[in-house]
């Protein structure tokens, strides 16, 4: 008893307090958003959860500021969470911190505790596929514009075959490849679908044209050809 008082004097937990207990995590994610439930012992309440893309903490138990993806505010009480906004491809590190009542004095940062850190990674359906539409085609410039929708952030090969028949006098193939070099901004109405403006092979005279596009994103995945012919005269 003299030990604990003494200890209590000098502002050092007791080893009888114990340290303060905190809460068991588990997380999943339905079409990309976040789900969280976890259990809390008697007398626990959850106070944030953290979101963060890394894994390591700082002193205190919390995520790193500049790893942090989000920080929400739980109610008392409260051992289900859903995230409202989908999370982007990649892997993602989650825990919640809780308040001990039953720690003395409940102002104390020493009655604060960390759940375990559970990790959980968002990824898309290995055999989903770009898609691509060509919505204007400038012969004059050498270059298509096209929209490509994917889930890949951008990531994106655009492959281009140009064949020329010469009416009966010759036939002449071009290709060409070519990658962005900026990410693409998405429009509110499509998601995940962007325009690009992208060249054409150098290839001129008189005869039929037939141009073929693919594109390919950053898994390997390739869209259907999208396939475009006519005949230019002189």
């Amino acid at each position: 008893m003299f030990v604990a008082a003494a200890l209590a004097i000098l502002g050092v937990p007791s080893a009888e307090a114990g340290a303060p207990r905190s809460a068991r995590l588990t997380v999943g994610q339905t079409q990309r958003h976040l789900t969280a439930t976890w259990t809390l012992p008697p007398g626990v309440d959850p106070q944030v959860i953290e979101i963060a893309n890394a894994s390591k903490t700082a002193p205190d138990g919390s995520f790193f500021q500049d790893d942090l993806e989000k920080v929400d505010v739980l109610e008392a009480g409260q051992t289900w969470y859903v995230d409202p906004e989908e999370l982007g491809l990649g892997t993602y590190w989650v825990h919640i911190r809780t308040l001990d009542n039953n720690c003395s004095p409940v102002a104390s940062s020493a009655c604060l505790a960390w759940s375990n850190v559970v990790s959980l990674t968002i990824a898309i359906d290995a055999n989903a596929r770009p898609s691509l539409r060509l919505a204007r085609l400038d012969t004059h410039v050498h270059e298509a514009q096209v929209t490509a929708c994917d889930e890949t952030d951008g990531r994106l090969t655009f492959r281009t075959t140009l064949s020329l028949s010469r009416f009966g006098e010759g036939h002449a193939t071009r290709r060409v490849t070519y990658r962005p070099f900026t990410r693409p901004t998405y429009s509110e109405g499509e998601r995940n679908c962007s325009p690009y403006f992208v060249p054409l092979p150098a290839l001129f005279g008189v005869g039929r044209y037939t141009l073929t596009m693919t594109v390919t994103d950053a898994r390997g995945a390739k869209s259907k050809p999208v396939i475009r012919k006519w005949a230019a005269s002189g």
